[in-house]
C-alpha cells in the first residue's frame, strides 16, 4: 500500500472519527485513532510484502525444481 493510499485513509478515519464522536471529542482522541489506523495499516502491509515474498520464492523454486526435473529426464 502505497503511503499516499495510507494517508488518505488516516484522513478518512479522522473524518469519520470527528463525525461519530462527540463535540467534546479533542484533536489528541483524533490523532490516537489515526496513529492507530496508520500503525494498523502499515502492519497489514509489511504482512502482505511478506507473503508476496513468499509465494514468489516458492515459485520461483518450484520453477526451478521443475526445470531441473526436466532437463535430468531428457
Amino acid at each position: 500500500m502505497s503511503i499516499a493510499h495510507e494517508l488518505s485513509c488516516d484522513v478518512a478515519a479522522a473524518i469519520l472519527a470527528e463525525q461519530m464522536n462527540p463535540p467534546e471529542t479533542t484533536a489528541a482522541d483524533l490523532s490516537e485513532i489515526v496513529l492507530a489506523v496508520h500503525s494498523t495499516l502499515r502492519q497489514m502491509t509489511t504482512e502482505a510484502r511478506t507473503r508476496k515474498r513468499r509465494a514468489t520464492a516458492t515459485a520461483i523454486n518450484s520453477s526451478q525444481s521443475d526445470a531441473a526435473t526436466a532437463s535430468s529426464s531428457h
